[in-house]
């Protein structure tokens, strides 16, 4: 391994990403998003067919990507061919670019070869995401969104669920959708049961978001693909329930995640995301049950769904379950077969895209494995051995490793140290937990007494998550590891009001946006000057989207002992936001801050434009950012330099909500270091 310190062309270039594992008659597929195309291509293996080699299967010019609810998801799925055709699986996906719907065949055949096909007509202002294959009826389901005219406001943009069919070959037609599903604000998870006869699917309304409420509906299908009647099993009310990626079994159970006891027997009440099964009924005079599959204490076995297509688990043969969850800000993987649980890897950063695949005519799980120290990894084991895990070590996972995804050029650096610590909310008076990451900088004195004892302390960097209600994982970035290198310290916090620690954790945010977020930054901050971690007069602190906005909030702060931050594309004035942002969080400030029309004046105080910001700040944004609109940040720019604040501005042209180029991403890196090493001076 190469330990020479990693440049910000380097670690832009490695920031590849990877997501979306599929399986189909032995195939699988990932999507793999590379900052040096700026694109999302389709990566493909057989180990039958093309003996085990990676290729990428995306055309030139294509890049896979779903742009509905802004932040996508679901962007193709793999559809088996019918018996006599000239292909054996195609793979149908959404092109960033147009927003079409394509087929294409994974190997060359008589009919056009690897060519795409479209399946949706252009210029009709339709987004399609969480594609999902209904090879029953030979047709794809998916969530499709319409934007009735560029710009539209979002109380005109509509969503719906839908039905695209596949001709019987890859030389198909553009065929009407067929919808299935319309009426509420927003719909995911569509799922068919393996005889075709039952569809589910999510929904919810506004003001919800789909990790505060969501209801789950089953309905029958009939031999033409029609729903005939359906039912809502979960959540009809709206309450503050949240159902997380239902499937169907190979018997057409439905099993689903939801993060309140909705059993039948309610013997483990439970705040947190658990599996469920609907037992369906014996005859039609009968109702069907639902009963507590997977329940375990602070174990989060669910996800918060920004994106659509999302898989925590998986259904085995013979109905075992593979899932993986997170516990204490670290990841874990397991296997229920009937009522027995036990774990087969346990301290990784995350596991994500679970999915039940065959390997030489024999069951095995295949997945993506994120580490604190490698890249990711994609990998398979054998059912049977899943069985036969029994020391729960992480070692017998990374020896059924297929293939490594990224690069590993350099030293990844120091151990990592996961954190809790106290804090003291204003609003409650009372004590709480905020949980985090401390990465030591890389350099020969990095033990903390020994900086102690030289009187040398580093500069710490504190990075903050956006969304808000994201997660912060251990995963290997070289982002991170490029402030490492140059000496920083950097403390991921993951504040009150993310995601994986429970849904009491996860709804603390509720009303105090700006608030909470901020006390748990100062009492980070602290922590880590007690802990003898950081220099407490070269504290910086960074975030995007999200947590741009706390950052901001932050440096208002007259206590706070920051040097400065950085504002990646965050939020400043919260009643434009409320006014212009898309629709998928059109509404959700009415949870974080409150009524909009009631409580005016708490929007102003709270908008860091309104109530000011007494530290130096580097703003980044995107030109075509449709989240956060770019004039917000330029507006906070020009009031700073009237107020003679230090403050530079960054607008990168091509670029939405995140940087996806390469060489904006190193400019941002290179801009950042540079700010911060002048207010150092």
């Amino acid at each position: 391994m190469d330990t020479r310190i990693i440049s910000a062309e380097e670690a832009a270039r490695q920031g590849k990403q990877w997501s979306e594992l599929r399986s189909c008659g032995g195939w699988l597929c990932w999507l793999e998003f590379d900052p040096a195309l700026a694109a999302s291509v389709l990566r493909m293996r057989h180990d039958g067919l093309i003996a085990g080699q990676t290729r990428t299967l995306t055309p030139d010019h294509f890049s896979l990507r779903s742009r509905v609810h802004e932040y996508g998801g679901g962007s193709f799925c793999l559809l088996p061919a019918p018996s006599g055709a000239d292909c054996d699986v195609r793979v149908v996906f959404v092109n960033e670019a147009d927003q079409k719907v394509y087929v294409q065949a994974l190997m060359p055949c008589a009919q056009g070869g690897r060519v795409p096909v479209p399946l949706t007509s252009v210029g009709s202002g339709y987004r399609f995401g969480d594609l999902v294959a209904d090879p029953i009826h030979q047709r794809v389901l998916a969530v499709r969104e319409h934007h009735p005219h560029p710009g539209c406001a979002a109380s005109e943009v509509g969503n719906e669920l839908v039905a695209i069919t596949i001709g019987d070959d890859v030389v198909s037609h553009c065929l009407p959708a067929q919808v299935l599903a319309t009426g509420a604000d927003f719909y995911a998870s569509p799922r068919i049961s393996p005889s075709g006869r039952f569809v589910c699917w999510l929904s919810w309304n506004h003001p919800k978001q789909p990790w505060l409420s969501t209801t789950l509906t089953l309905a029958h299908v009939n031999e033409a693909g029609d729903i005939t009647d359906d039912v809502v099993l979960v959540n009809p009310a709206a309450a503050d329930i949240s159902v997380f990626q239902p499937e169907f079994d190979q018997n057409d159970q439905l099993l689903f995640v939801c993060d309140r006891d909705v059993s039948d027997d309610q013997e483990n009440p439970s705040d947190w995301w658990s599996l469920y099964r609907y037992q369906f009924p014996v005859d039609a005079f009968q109702s069907g049950r639902i009963e507590s599959l997977l329940n375990l204490p602070e174990h989060e076995f669910g996800v918060a769904q920004w994106q659509l297509g999302l898989s925590t688990w998986a259904v085995m043969e013979g109905n075992h379950i593979v899932a993986s969850y997170f516990r204490n800000g670290h990841a874990g993987l397991g296997i229920l077969t009937g009522k027995q649980w036990h774990d087969v890897g346990e301290q990784q950063a995350r596991f994500h895209a679970l999915t039940a695949h065959e390997c030489d005519g024999k069951p095995a799980l295949a997945l993506l494995m994120e580490s604190q120290h490698q890249p990711t990894r994609l990998i398979r084991v054998p059912l049977e051995r899943l069985q036969a895990c029994t020391d729960h070590s992480a070692s017998q996972l990374d020896s059924w490793t297929l293939t490594s995804l990224g690069e590993h050029a350099f030293d990844a650096g120091l151990d990592m140290v996961a954190f809790s610590c106290g804090v003291l909310s204003g609003q409650q008076g009372e004590h709480e937990q905020v949980h985090g990451f401390y990465y030591p900088p890389f350099s020969r004195a990095n033990d903390v007494a020994h900086r102690a004892a030289c009187g040398v302390l580093p500069p710490l960097l504190i990075q903050l998550h956006g969304g808000p209600t994201a997660m912060a994982d251990a995963s290997f970035d070289p982002l991170k590891h490029f402030w490492q290198q140059r000496g920083f310290a950097v403390l991921v916090v993951n504040y009150r009001g993310s995601s994986g620690f429970g849904r009491c954790y996860r709804h603390c945010l509720k009303g105090q946006w700006g608030i909470s977020d901020v006390e748990d930054v100062q009492a980070v901050m602290r922590y880590a000057v007690e802990q003898g971690w950081a220099d407490p007069d070269r504290i910086f602190i960074r975030g995007n989207s999200a947590g741009g906005y706390t950052v901001l909030r932050a440096l208002g702060q007259s206590d706070m002992p920051l040097r400065g931050g950085a504002s990646h594309y965050g939020i400043s004035d919260l009643l434009q936001l409320d006014a212009s942002t898309h629709k998928f969080e059109s509404h959700y400030l009415r949870w974080l801050i409150g009524d909009v029309e009631q409580q005016r004046q708490r929007y102003l105080d709270l908008s860091p434009i309104q109530h000011g910001v007494c530290r130096p700040v580097i703003f980044f944004q995107g030109q075509n950012d449709r989240v956060v609109p770019p004039d917000q940040t330029l507006n906070l720019h020009h009031r700073l330099q009237q107020q003679g604040i230090p403050t530079e501005h960054c607008l990168f042209a091509g670029e939405g909500h995140g940087f996806r180029q390469a060489c904006h991403r190193q400019e941002v890196l290179l801009r950042e270091l540079s700010f911060y090493q002048r207010l150092m001076r």
